[in-house]
């Protein structure tokens, strides 16, 4: 039943999201990544807000969604 509830789930999930993700935490910012990955998301990740400012102005990639550290 439980194999069951966890396909329904993954049927309902919405794949090929494309997310940036910014964390000065080179650690975190790798688990973060594959995580998304896992969940079949088009990561971009960047360590500073500088960047991923320059990325979102430039306009030439498109997102779904930020994930952003609060603290850097």
């Amino acid at each position: 039943k439980a194999q069951m509830m966890e396909d329904a789930a993954e049927d309902k999930f919405p794949k090929g999201l494309r997310v940036l993700a910014v964390d000065d935490d080179c650690v975190c910012l790798n688990v973060l990544e594959n995580l998304l990955r896992g969940c079949k998301y088009h990561a971009t990740t960047v360590t500073d807000a500088k960047t991923a400012l320059k990325i979102l102005r430039a306009g030439k990639e498109k997102f779904d969604m930020v994930i952003t550290d609060v603290r850097m």
